[in-house]
């Protein structure tokens, strides 16, 4: 490896060359006038090329097909005039020479145009010698043109420098005193001085900073090697702001311009360790192996010749290489193992062939070996700061892994797309609002032919009804700044027929092929649509019959009740007794009907259970209280107190309470029925247990008790009372059990969640 150096910045060769060919736009609508400038302007310039518009509209189109480097121009043209012609020029192009090249005109126009920013102003005249001086005023403008570009070229692989080495970049004027135009942000480290004191003068770094003993020495040597045009390789001493004396290797060379030196660009670094011992040296070689060695790809550099320069461990290892064709030194002996380890050893030969006959060329491919492996290969010319030919550099990364994972990859998305065409919902991508992908089942549920739909609008396969509410969600999907809409929902379609399905949409945002777009998935339910329609007309007919039993049967039953309490007088103690038990079927009647009433309510509904934050106290304190007022013979009391808690319910809570009491006196077959409510607030719920003296649950009726089993009126449960207990505290999210209560009858414990 070689020290990195400095030396003439070369810009590229695009638009900057001096020699490169010159395109002119000459946009005239004189034809005759400009077929003859084409003539004599291309015969008088090998190097210009004129392409011709006959207006300046013409112009403007050219002007956006071919790469130009200048456009002549005449004033006077219909539609638009050469100064309304550059102002559009101006617009796109502010750098691009523009030559007004117009017959007799005012002084007027030619302040105007420049004024208005025109290159140069030139007027017609008779004969060929006007071509002759467009001609100069085209090459001199092109020039000043590609010079600044050259400069600006300069300057920015100049600042490239600054971040690959460890020193100070300059340039300066070629003068002893080494006045400085740019001085890279290193001078500080260097010299000890900011980079304003060098550039601004405050601090002159030939009579300054270099060595008074060494400064006739470096400028000699300076002017020596810019007389032969060749860098400049040099060793002294300065003196830091601080005065600490350094050692400095500089490499520089001359920036000519038409053959004159016009200034000096280097690199300065310090090297006073290395003139204090040479182990230095030792030390950067034994670094750069290092660095070599600890690399992950085989490294292999060859000098021009083909002889082997160096290596790492991780080549030969690669490779296999045995130690004798590497010792060798000679790249031919590697060729010849390298060959029998590729499965294609011509193709192989072939580009390094190639690549040592093009020194300048860079060249990366893939090589397939024998055993399975995938090596990446990477080879680049080792030249020098001055343009030398060092020889070449063959790196070789072991990618068997990674090209595996692609493999991989690839499988993936074979498999995501078979899994996509024979999905049963449809699936489509939508982007600036029509269709850039859809699956064939898409297309089977709209009607069209999948290629039809692409690029097509979506919304010309909704029903108009719905247009407006898929349009609304789409946009607010794909706005930020509004609330996302509900990501499922159901639309209708129109098919391509002109009939309806009536479809079940997901839609989420996503990003396809580097831009935000929707993701659609589309289940068909016209059928399911159907039949929920006729289910819900159903159960309206069923809540209509619901209503109607229940008021015949309440009528029904307040006659019963009322000739009964007229019987009450007419009747002896064992009369009184059985028209007691009459009164009390008739009114339990009654309740079932409220109890029917909440049970079609709650479980006939498709809606989801609205619930909210129930307070308990009041609403369980008024059921007990309405249960003393029905059973005035059951004793029924409360333990301590109820909290003053809110619960995760709603308004038919008091049902559960209601059926949960008149269950504890109505199933209890002693003469004093015992109804005891212990209320309980724990950290994230409320737990409320109604004992009773009954005759208790066996155990294997506990599950059937609150009608899981058949869920009618013939289960083994105690009614529909209790199943709808169940039904309503599993929608609350909370849990209802029987056990044993001590020392007799049945213990229902109901624990109701607290709001979150």
């Amino acid at each position: 490896m070689h020290s990195p150096h400095a030396g003439r910045i070369e810009p590229p060769a695009r638009s900057i060359g001096e020699t490169d060919p010159i395109t002119v736009l000459h946009v005239d609508d004189e034809i005759d006038f400009l077929e003859m400038a084409v003539q004599f302007l291309e015969r008088e310039r090998d190097s210009i090329v004129v392409e011709t518009a006959t207006s300046a509209s013409a112009g403007v189109e050219r002007l956006s097909e071919v790469d130009v480097d200048c456009i002549v121009s005449d004033y006077q043209m219909p539609g638009m005039d050469g100064l309304e012609f550059l102002e559009i020029v101006r617009e796109e192009h502010p750098d691009l020479p523009f030559i007004l090249f117009t017959g007799k005109g005012s002084e007027e126009v030619a302040s105007d145009a420049i004024s208005a920013g025109v290159t140069d102003y030139l007027q017609k005249t008779i004969g060929s010698d006007q071509f002759t001086v467009l001609s100069n005023r085209i090459e001199n403008a092109v020039r000043q043109v590609r010079t600044e570009q050259r400069f600006e070229e300069s300057q920015r692989r100049f600042q490239t420098l600054l971040s690959n080495l460890p020193g100070m970049v300059y340039q300066c004027e070629y003068e002893r005193e080494w006045a400085m135009n740019f001085v890279s942000d290193g001078c500080v480290e260097l010299t000890g001085y900011d980079p304003p004191d060098l550039v601004e003068g405050t601090v002159s770094y030939g009579a300054d900073v270099v060595h008074p003993d060494d400064r006739d020495r470096v400028w000699n040597a300076v002017r020596e090697a810019v007389a032969t045009r060749d860098p400049f390789r040099i060793e002294y001493r300065i003196r830091t702001a601080d005065g600490a004396e350094k050692w400095v290797w500089e490499q520089g060379r001359g920036v000519f311009e038409e053959g004159r030196v016009v200034a000096l660009e280097g690199f300065i670094t310090d090297v006073t360790d290395r003139k204090r011992s040479e182990t230095t040296l030792e030390y950067q070689s034994s670094l750069l192996e290092a660095q070599a060695e600890a690399m992950i790809d085989g490294l292999l550099v060859v000098d021009e010749d083909r002889n082997v320069v160096s290596y790492n461990h991780q080549f030969v290892e690669m490779w296999g290489i045995p130690d004798d064709s590497v010792e060798t030194g000679s790249d031919e002996a590697l060729l010849d193992w390298i060959d029998h380890a590729v499965a294609d050893p011509d193709e192989f030969s072939e580009l390094v062939e190639e690549l040592y006959e093009n020194r300048e060329e860079t060249g990366r491919d893939e090589v397939q070996l024998t055993d399975g492996r995938v090596f990446d290969r990477y080879s680049a010319p080792v030249t020098g700061g001055d343009g030398t030919d060092y020889g070449r550099l063959w790196m070789f990364r072991d990618i068997t892994e990674r090209k595996e994972r692609e493999r991989e990859l690839t499988e993936k998305r074979e498999k995501y797309s078979t899994l996509v065409e024979r999905s049963h919902d449809g699936i489509t991508i939508i982007q600036d609002g029509r269709f850039v992908f859809v699956n064939a089942r898409f297309a089977e549920i709209t009607g069209y032919e999948a290629t039809d739909l692409l690029g097509m609008s979506f919304i010309e396969v909704i029903d108009p009804a719905d247009r407006s509410l898929v349009r609304d969600r789409y946009e607010r999907r794909l706005d930020p700044e509004r609330e996302d809409p509900p990501s499922r929902y159901r639309v209708t379609f129109e098919t391509q027929e002109g009939s309806q399905r009536v479809a079940e949409v997901s839609a989420a945002q996503i990003h396809y092929e580097g831009a935000t777009a929707d993701l659609a998935s589309i289940r068909d339910v016209t059928e399911q649509q159907q039949y929920e329609e006729e289910l819900e007309e159903l159960n309206e007919k069923l809540e209509i019959l619901n209503r109607i039993v229940r008021h015949d049967i309440r009528n029904d039953m307040t006659v019963v009740l009322g000739w009964a309490e007229t019987l009450d007088e007419h009747l002896d103690e064992a009369g009184e007794e059985r028209l007691e038990k009459i009164v009390g079927s008739s009114e339990h009647v009654v309740e079932l009907t409220e109890i029917a009433r909440d049970y079609v309510e709650t479980l006939a509904s498709d809606d989801e259970m609205d619930t909210h934050p129930t307070p308990l106290q009041p609403m369980l304190e008024k059921e007990i209280s309405l249960c003393r007022e029905a059973y005035s013979d059951a004793e029924i009391s409360v333990r301590g107190s109820i909290p003053d808690a809110e619960v995760r319910a709603n308004e038919m809570l008091s049902s559960v309470f209601r059926n949960l009491l008149n269950n504890a006196v109505q199933h209890n077959d002693e003469d004093t029925p015992v109804v005891e409510i212990v209320a309980a607030e724990r950290e994230d719920d409320v737990r409320v247990t109604i004992s009773d003296n009954g005759p208790g649950v066996p155990e294997g009726q506990r599950e059937t008790i609150f009608g899981k089993g058949e869920r009618s009126l013939d289960s083994p449960g105690t009614g529909i009372g209790l199943y709808l207990v169940q039904t309503l505290v599993e929608q609350y999210g909370g849990d209802i059990r029987v056990e044993d209560n001590d020392p007799e009858g049945a213990a229902f414990t109901l624990t109701l969640s607290k709001p979150q």
